[in-house]
């Protein structure tokens, strides 16, 4: 017997508010395990998490279609791991750039060089990013994360097609 469908406003609920909770509890778990102070920068990192975790679990739920296609429950659970990991990490990044360059104000550019400038700070800033998240990231939180995700948005097996029968020959 197959479980029911989940109503899409519990799988938008999951994706909006669990996930976020969840991916800042985790993000806290892996501070403290590293043994950290809490200072501000603490804080905005499991902030960042929460983030990260609402852009992945909406990301989800936007490619959706690649849940369905996948008949198989590992696969289906598997696609939306890595869809989930995807979107994460690059809401994390995402307000990691928005706070580097925008309101931390490290961006200094010159008139005439206005979009160069705004480029090259992203690029350095997104390698900044790339470089201080792993210790936090890995190697248990990102794929237990995942997986919380995979099984919390995993929407319902799709539906075997009947087969019906052929017509007689005569």
């Amino acid at each position: 017997m197959t479980e029911p469908p989940l109503p899409p406003a519990t799988r938008w609920v999951r994706a909006a508010f669990v996930l976020p909770l969840l991916a800042m509890a985790l993000f806290a778990l892996r501070i403290v395990e590293r043994g950290e102070i809490w200072l501000d920068r603490t804080y905005w990192l499991t902030g960042l998490a929460g983030l990260g975790g609402l852009g992945g679990g909406l990301l989800v739920l936007l490619f959706s279609w690649v849940d369905r296609k996948a008949r198989r429950p590992a696969l289906r659970l598997l696609l939306t791991g890595l869809v989930f990991a995807a979107g994460f990490i690059t809401a994390m990044l995402a307000g990691y750039l928005v706070y580097g360059i925008g309101i931390s104000g490290q961006f200094e550019a010159s008139p005439e060089r206005y979009f160069r400038a705004m480029a090259f700070t992203s690029m350095q800033t997104s390698l900044l990013f790339l470089v201080s998240v792993p210790p936090y990231l890995l190697p248990w939180p990102l794929p237990l994360l995942a997986g919380c995700a995979a099984w919390l948005l995993t929407g319902p097996a799709p539906a075997a097609k009947p087969v019906e029968p052929a017509p007689p020959a005569v």
